[in-house]
Order: structure tokens, then sequence, then C-alpha cells
């Protein structure tokens, strides 16, 4: 199951995204998700950033138009643990390395600013 911006259930997809991806310590990391693991998609920079930086997988990033004509950036997450550190987020029980969250920022920059 898929829960997307707001809580919002989806239904499952089949995104294939052929980047290779590493995590906040140059260590390649793994797309695609097994049949029990969960997807968010956020728009949030820094929630993006605090799933990368405690291993969540970055299954996709999409770019959207705005009804505005601006962009808009939809980060997707798959992984077991990607709906407990996302509603630790919400709530404001966030933990994580400062080192690794700012590699994190800096990495999902990179990827919004090479599309």
């Amino acid at each position: 199951m898929k829960t997307g911006i707001g809580g919002r259930k989806k239904a499952k997809s089949s995104r294939k995204w052929p980047q290779r991806l590493t995590d906040a310590q140059g260590q390649a990391v793994s797309v695609g998700k097994g049949e029990d693991e969960m997807s968010i998609e956020t728009k949030d920079l820094w929630q993006g950033a605090y799933l990368l930086s405690e291993g969540v997988v970055l299954a996709d990033v999409e770019i959207n138009k705005r009804y505005d004509g601006k962009k808009e950036v939809v980060f997707v997450f798959d992984g077991d643990k990607v709906e407990e550190l996302s509603r630790k987020f919400q709530l404001g029980q966030a933990l994580c390395n400062v080192s690794r969250l700012k590699a994190s920022v800096n990495q999902l920059k990179d990827l919004i600013f090479k599309k």
C-alpha cells in the first residue's frame, strides 16, 4: 500500500528509476521494493532528507508543473520503516545525525537541479 501526500492511501505503482543512488555516506542504495514495503510521497525537502539520512530508499523524484506554471518536486520513498520515520518527523520526534542530514539535503538538491 502507498501513502500519498497528506496521508491519503494510493494503489501500488511500478515505478522505474534508472539512476544509481547513494546514501549520505556514499554507499550504493538499492532501488526497488518488496511486497510488504510502504511508499510515501512528500514535497518537503527536509522530510525527504531526514528519510534519506535514515536509510530509506528514494524510489523516484517527480517534477510536476503547477496550475500557475511553476514546478513542484515530489519525492517518493519506499521501505519497511518509511511510515514510522515519516510519522516521527511530522510529530516533531525525529532524531538524526546532523552531518548525514546535511549530506542528504545536498544530495536531494543535486537531484532536483539536474532534472
